[in-house]
């Protein structure tokens, strides 16, 4: 029987080779689908391939956590020069997910709250383009994808 096993703790994000610590929430996603539909006016339907692979990466991290005087100090430095571009990585080393842009920058700085418990500062970071975009399960064992992908294909 096969066994399927979300760890947290094996997502992993890295920006530049640094390994982000303290986040509490990680999401990603693409700025326009792959396929648009074109509606025809006598109900032929096509659909065009849409080339556009920059997307958006949102990152909740505790706001005591080092990362953020890391992305204070990327978006300071990129606010000079404008020279920014940043290798970002998220990978989930218990599954097969994994997203990667060589293209990224940090938009800017997140919101400054404070209050009587600890929060969140949400930075977003986009990416003219991704390299990787790729969602996938946790299985442990007993998935044959060639399998699976040959029936698909037949």
């Amino acid at each position: 029987m096969d066994v399927f096993t979300y760890r947290p703790g094996e997502v992993t994000l890295s920006v530049c080779g640094y390994v982000v610590e303290g986040w509490t929430s990680l999401s990603v996603q693409r700025h326009t689908p792959v396929y648009r539909q074109v509606r025809g006016i006598r109900g032929k339907n096509t659909r065009v391939r849409m080339t556009d692979t920059s997307g958006t990466f949102k990152i909740a991290i505790n706001q005591t956590s080092i990362t953020n005087n890391v992305f204070s100090e990327l978006v300071q430095l990129d606010s000079k020069t404008g020279t920014a571009r940043l290798e970002i990585v998220l990978k989930d080393n218990s599954g097969s997910s994994l997203f990667s842009s060589v293209t990224a920058y940090i938009e800017g700085f997140p919101d400054g709250n404070f209050s009587a418990s600890q929060g969140d500062r949400t930075w977003t970071i986009l990416c003219d383009s991704m390299d990787s975009y790729f969602i996938g399960g946790n299985a442990e064992q007993g998935v044959d994808f060639a399998s699976i992908l040959s029936k698909l294909t037949a």
